[in-house]
């Protein structure tokens, strides 16, 4: 008879992308499932201190907890697997550090990743409408009120050229997609 070993896995609390998140843990063949809690060049979407105070802690103490981890390979819930656990990791703690000593940083990061969602949904976005809708949506205007104090117009366009210079998004003609 044919009979397969079954894994056994660890589910452990991974908060800060989302406060009821897991992660699973094989620790006979090192195996991380991470999801959201750690991808090769970052983490989920936190929102800042400001909006949400816990959601950083939480982020820091699972990164913490995830080191604690002998870990080979890591499959996020983004991106391919990858087996560089030990500089994801830094890269994730560095980060943190930086939206941590800069609140203007961690709430443009939030605003452009709010961006790029909508793009992906809307499909495209007139150029010349950016500054309407940054205005009529709340987040965007909270956050300008709260961290920039700019004209719609100025905050529309630090947001896509961030975004631009990433790779994020693109541009076609006067329209504006997502990468």
């Amino acid at each position: 008879m044919n009979r397969r070993k079954r894994l056994e896995w660890r589910a452990l609390a991974a908060p800060g992308h989302d406060m009821a998140a897991l992660v699973f843990y094989n620790p006979e063949h090192r195996i991380l499932i991470s999801g959201d809690a750690l991808w090769q060049n970052g983490y989920g979407f936190v929102m800042p201190p400001e909006i949400d105070p816990a959601a950083m802690p939480a982020t820091r103490a699972t990164l913490d907890m995830l080191a604690s981890l002998d870990v080979r390979i890591v499959i996020p819930g983004h991106g391919e697997p990858f087996t560089d656990f030990a500089p994801a990791l830094e890269r994730a703690f560095d980060r943190t550090a930086a939206f941590e000593a800069d609140p203007r940083r961690f709430a443009r990061h939030a605003l452009k990743v709010v961006l790029t969602f909508a793009l992906l949904d809307r499909r495209q976005m007139l150029l010349s409408d950016l500054p309407a809708y940054v205005e009529r949506i709340e987040i965007y205007r909270d956050f300008n009120a709260r961290f920039f104090q700019l004209p719609p117009a100025a905050l529309a366009q630090m947001l896509f050229e961030s975004l631009e210079r990433a790779g994020a998004v693109r541009r076609d003609g006067g329209v504006l997609m997502a990468a």
